[in-house]
Formats: structure tokens, sequence, C-alpha cells
């Protein structure tokens, strides 16, 4: 049985200079952690919506079984395993406190951080107990793990699951989740593309194993497989072309990293196949030669560094000791790899009630001072204008107000706002060109994109499939009421206040949000957003865009 069963997650961002990468790559463990004991090679790695990296691996004549908590790959915390002879091979977490992880015979999920383990109800009944689970996934509230010859599902955290054999299937060791209902698994000699309960070979490389998968923003898949096969796909996982790649050696693991993939494998390869085919063999230069890896088994990114989880052979022994490096500058802060895409965004129902549908006419030309007395939580724009466009209540199929270099634009709407596709609200980069858009009631939208430096006030509450805030400058969203959303991405510099709370998947970081309880750190979506959506007209942005953006830079992989 092949050994290198690694588990990686896709990541996204600008690619980085990899000379400059190698020159920072140093030795933070070779066989022992300071305070935890002996490392056996680890084999696997989770990261969970709170930013905390889960590694696992050791057991059977590896060594210890090892489970480690880390935040910047410096300091960890080891917590129980299911029990020390565990061989643990695939670990995914749907939070800090519930986690599965999975081996030889065995798939165990914890409720309370590691504290107690339970074996998940079996998921296949009619199949020997000992069938092997190699890789684990989660896409949109589903949890996928593969093994040999079955790839199954669960919709309720692990407590059911559904089965579907693998026609032909070995050991399926790969597995990268495009979609709630689609992803490709690596196989003994081939790759599989699942969509629904249907599965069907997509690519054949006979006497070769898929040991792992990645997804790039772009929607580039990259296998990592033995025997010097490095497999590339470019068009959705129909046709897929071996990379030129060093031979004599295995490659075991990929993870999609600031915009190019890393590919690791047997002999201590480290490699970075780059967005236009360039393929770059990462010098690994460490001070100290028996610290060297063997294999590089799995990937962590943090930041724009990567912790690297590798193995080593004592030679004397059939045991292996595990090495950690750092590529790269690491960084506590969660990086935004992908989205933690396991619990579902909610589904929007507009509940508000459609004024009648009507064009975009000026009611009322106001002084602003007349305004300011009318509406009291009016903002006062940087610069007043003299007058003040004020519109009734309206539904309209889309509503793009764009503010001129020089002008000081005021737009306010007495009552509510109902938008049967885009709401796109843009100022301009010039220094005295201000957009300010108060409503005085509610806001319903299929998606609302704030660009440059709008402000948007809205009295009470907004229900939109997706906020987006894009653009240079900065954008402000100040909403008295509820915010009900699917994703509600937001990057500095711009600024969303959800008084009475947000309801759906925010990404962005404490500053972005205020009245927002739980946000996932995750920058780097924005940007892939915003090459997807805000580069081309912004009224065409919808939902489908919207996930599919998301899903192309974000998808989990383990």
């Amino acid at each position: 049985m092949p050994s290198a069963l690694g588990s990686v997650a896709n990541r996204i961002g600008p690619a980085l200079d990899s000379a400059a990468m190698a020159d920072k790559i140093q030795v933070l463990a070779d066989g022992k952690i300071a305070g935890i004991g002996a490392l056996a090679p680890l084999y696997a790695a989770t990261r969970s919506p709170r930013g905390t990296w889960i590694l696992a691996g050791g057991g059977s004549y590896h060594g210890p079984a090892n489970v480690l908590f880390t935040a910047d790959g410096k300091t960890f915390k080891r917590i129980r395993p299911p029990k020390e002879s565990f061989n643990p091979r695939a670990i995914f977490a749907i939070d800090d406190q519930r986690i599965v992880i999975a081996g030889q015979g065995q798939l165990d999920m914890t409720t309370n951080g590691g504290e107690s383990w339970k074996p998940v109800k079996d998921p296949l009944p009619a199949v020997s107990s000992g069938i092997g689970w190699w890789t684990i996934a989660a896409c949109d509230g589903r949890l996928w793990a593969a093994g040999n010859g079955y790839v199954i599902r669960s919709d309720d955290e692990g407590r059911s699951w559904k089965p579907l054999k693998i026609p032909g299937g070995g050991e399926c060791y790969g597995l990268v989740v495009v979609s709630r209902d689609e992803a490709f698994i690596g196989d003994e000699g081939k790759i599989h593309h699942v969509v629904g309960d249907k599965i069907r070979v997509v690519h054949k490389c006979r006497g070769v194993y898929v040991y792992k998968l990645a997804r790039g923003s772009d929607g580039t898949l990259v296998a990592a497989a033995g025997k010097g096969h490095v497999l590339v796909s470019r068009d959705g996982g129909k046709k897929w072309t071996k990379a030129k790649v060093p031979g004599g050696r295995d490659y075991v693991s990929v993870v999609f990293h600031e915009g190019r993939f890393l590919i690791g494998g047997s002999k201590g390869t480290l490699l970075a196949l780059e967005s236009d085919g360039k393929v770059t063999e990462l010098a690994v230069k460490l001070p100290t030669f028996n610290a060297v890896p063997d294999e590089i088994l799995a990937f962590a990114p943090m930041g724009s560094g990567v912790l690297v989880l590798g193995g080593r052979d004592m030679h004397a022994s059939m045991t292996k000791r595990g090495v950690l490096l750092a590529l790269g500058e690491l960084s506590g802060k969660a990086s935004a790899e992908r989205t933690p895409s396991f619990v579902p965004p909610p589904v929007v129902k507009r509940t508000l009630r459609a004024p009648r549908k009507g064009d975009l006419a000026a009611v009322e030309v106001i002084p602003w001072q007349a305004a300011k007395a009318r509406f009291k939580k009016l903002p006062t724009p940087e610069a007043p204008p003299k007058e003040v466009r004020v519109y009734s209540a309206m539904r309209v199929p889309t509503l793009h107000l764009v503010a001129e270099p020089g002008e000081s634009l005021l737009v306010i709407f007495d009552g509510d706002v109902y938008v049967d596709g885009a709401m796109t609200l843009v100022s301009c980069e010039d220094d005295d060109c201000y957009l300010t858009v108060h409503v005085a009631g509610n806001v319903s939208a299929q998606n609302l994109a704030l660009s440059l430096d709008p402000r948007l006030v809205v009295t009470g509450n907004l229900e939109v499939e997706n906020l987006i805030s894009c653009g240079a400058g900065r954008s402000y969203l100040d909403v008295i009421g509820h915010v009900t959303c699917r994703f509600a991405i937001a990057a500095q510099p711009a600024i969303v206040t959800a008084k009475k709370g947000l309801t759906g998947m925010a990404i962005g970081d404490d500053e972005t949000f205020d009245g927002v309880d739980d946000i996932l750190p995750e920058e780097t979506a924005f940007h892939v957003l915003q090459r997807k959506l805000v580069d081309k007209d912004t009224s065409a942005i919808n939902a489908d865009d919207v996930r599919h953006a998301l899903r192309n830079g974000t998808a989990v992989t383990q």
C-alpha cells in the first residue's frame, strides 16, 4: 500500500517569487516538538473556520499517533487521538470542536475538541468494517469521504451517510470537491468525476496511483500521482495532460497557494506549477542535511507562507520521523485559502412586499437643510449638496447610481426599495466625488454591489442574495435593522455595520464588520470576486456568478 496520503486545502491569491520563498525555508521540527514529544510523520491537515490548523498522522509503526492544533505553525497543542494505535490519514474540521478523523478501518468523530471520540455510524453496513477511509472534504453543508472503492456523503454532520460505489475502484486517496453535488476522486490508475449520484471515469493512467487533487481559482485541476506523474486539466476535468516534471519519484501532495500549485513528493521534492504551465523545482536548502524530508506529505497555508509536513526514514528501522518546515513567512492570521464552507449559507427568501413596479423618477428636489430636518438619520456628506433628490418607494428591474467626477450626489428613498436584479452604487476616485444614498425603509435586491467610495444608510432591514463591497477607496454600509444574505463579502477598506445582526456568511475581518458575531477571515475570497465580477459590468452579477467565483477559489479539499 502506498504510504503517502497527505491532505491539503485550496488557496487563492497573487503569485509569489519562488526564489524568495526558497530563501525563507526553515526547519520548525525534526522528530520532536518541544512540549509535545516525539513527532511521527503528519499526513493530513485541515483548517477550521476560526483559523486553527489541525494536523494528524503517525500511528502504527510510524510512531505515536498525533492530532495537533496550531494557529501559527510555531506553538502546538496535542489532543488525544481516538486511540494511540490509530493510524490517521485524513482529517476535517467542521469547527474547533467537531472534527472527523479517518484512517485504516476507522472513521471517528469528536464533538468536544478531542476530549472524546466516537466511531461514526457504519456507513457501509454490508461491507467489511476494515475499509480504509483516506480523504475527507466538505462543501455547502455536505461531508464527503472516500476510501477503498466507495465515496460516502453526509448531510447531517456525519450522523448518517449515503454510500456511492466507485466502479472498479481501488484505494481512493484524492478528493477535490467542486460543489455540494460535484467532485473528482483519485484512484488506482483513474480519475473519477462525480455529479449527483452518477460517477464516471474521466482519465486513465494505468499502473499509476492518483494520490491528491487540488483546484485553482480559475477552475484548473491538478492531480499529484505516482511514477513521475502530475496531471493537469484546464477544462473542468474533461481532458487531462501530463505536466513536464522531474521523473523517478512519486508526487503525493498538492495545494493551490498564492496563484500557483505547490506539489510535494518523494526524495524531498517540492515543485511550483505556475499558471502558465512553467514548473520550478524549489531549492530546499536546510541548515541540517539530516532534516531534509524524504517525502513532502501535506501542506498547511498560513498567511503568505506554508507549513510543510514531511517524513524522514530512520533507515535503521521501519519507523519514520516527522519533519515540519516553514516555506515563507508563516502568519497566525487566517489567510483565506478557502471559505470554510461546511455550513451552508441560508437561502434568502425575499419577504419584503414589493411596491408597484415603475420607473426610477425623481418626485422631489428639496434643499439640503430641508432634507436634513426631514430625515433624522440622514448622514452628512463630506461636501453637502445644495439640492437633494427624493424618490418614493419603488420597484425597479435594476438600480444603478453613479456619481460623476466632481459631483456630490445625495439620493434619498422615502420608503421601501425593491430591486428585481442588481443594485449598484458607484462613486469615483476623484477627491471631490461623493455618493450618499439614504433609504428611509427597507431594501430588497438580488445583489447589492458597492464600489469605490459610496455610503448607503438603510433605516430598516436589508435582504439580498449577495452583498459585495469592492474597488478602491472606502465603502460604508450602515443598516439600522437586520441584514439577511447568503454571502456578505467585504474587504478593507469597506465598513459594514449591521445594528441588529447579520444572517449569512460574512467574509472579511473584525475591522470590516461591526455588529456581526461570526466573521470568516477570508480576504482572498474577495479578490476572486473582484476579478471575476467587478471588472465586468456589475449589472451582470447574479447569484450563480457569486457561488461559482467562491467555489472556484474556495472549494475544500482534504
